[in-house]
């Protein structure tokens, strides 16, 4: 349950959104409301002002959402009730400040905070989109870590937080249709000061979609894959599945409304491949599903209800 309290117009606004969350991904632990909500951002996961200096120009800071990715963080705010498996590499809240300029078709924003809320200011991100029309929009985010931080909590991984990262997004909506495909590369440098023996990348893509059926049901899909570069022994960092590995996935959504009622269920599988299995019989843990890391497809069945007021 969550509450949102905003003042959205005006030459300052505010926005503040405060309750309990978890944020499910594919292929990573899935965690209690309360337990989720301690370990990511606290029950006041974002909170900022905004000051409008005229019709273009704004800046606004606090605890803001990334600029990053096709995603956003919470459940109802997605096609999709689990977040894919390209989320996994992008941050999802920032404590920094961001400057705006929004000017007929052209959107850019750029922001200095602290990367997956490390608490050190030492990211920059930045987006420019471009509204091709009613329908069309491209978009293309970047964000890198300029220094080198050793803050490694549960949500501020020490790899991905000391990475760089691009995506490019198309996004159509029109009518009963939402498409959306796009690309994502990100990469880790070496440095033996905080453990990396090798660097290592991942390259994927995602295509999300919606159709709306009617005004009461819409069917959503994801379909992604992705890699991560090395090779086995090497002393490559684990950024995905172990070195040199890949996984791929498929979602589906289906979405009931009513009025203030929504009902989603969902199905989703995930492969994984070229991973280090484990071995039950000698204790040795892979880098798979399951207890012993032995298994390489996990499916998923989900039911999210909720109330808007």
């Amino acid at each position: 349950m969550q509450a949102f309290v905003q003042k959205p117009d005006g030459a300052f606004q505010f926005y503040l959104q405060s309750g309990l969350y978890t944020v499910p991904t594919l292929g990573a632990p899935t965690f209690r409301t309360l337990d989720g909500t301690q370990l990511l951002f606290g029950p006041v996961p974002v909170v900022y002002g905004k000051y409008n200096f005229n019709e273009d120009w704004s800046i606004q800071g606090g605890r803001l959402p990334t600029l990053i990715g096709a995603e956003t963080t919470f459940t109802f705010q997605n096609l999709n009730i689990v977040r894919g498996l390209l989320f996994g590499q992008e941050n999802a809240v920032n404590q920094g400040v961001q400057v705006n300029y929004a000017h007929g078709p052209l959107t850019v924003s750029a922001s200095g905070n602290d990367g997956f809320f490390s608490g050190q200011i030492d990211w920059l991100t930045g987006l420019v989109a471009y509204k091709i029309d009613d329908a069309q929009t491209v978009t293309f985010d970047a964000g890198a870590n300029l220094g080198r931080s050793s803050v490694s909590t549960f949500a501020t991984p020490l790899a991905q937080n000391n990475s760089a990262i691009f995506n490019l997004i198309y996004s159509y909506s029109h009518g009963p249709w939402i498409v959306t495909p796009y690309l994502q590369f990100t990469d880790v440098q070496r440095d033996e000061r905080i453990g990396f023996a090798q660097g290592a990348s991942t390259y994927g893509g995602a295509v999300l979609a919606s159709y709306a059926f009617t005004d009461h049901f819409a069917l959503a899909g994801r379909a992604e894959a992705e890699s991560q570069t090395g090779r086995r022994g090497s002393g490559t960092m684990s950024l995905l599945y172990g070195a040199g590995s890949s996984a791929a996935s498929v979602t589906l959504t289906p979405t009931f409304t009513f009025d203030r009622l929504v009902l989603r269920g969902e199905y989703s599988h995930t492969q994984l491949y070229d991973i280090v299995r484990g071995d039950v019989a000698s204790g040795l843990t892979g880098s798979g599903f399951g207890r012993m890391g032995v298994k390489t497809g996990q499916d998923r069945f989900l039911v999210e209800g909720g109330i808007t007021f």
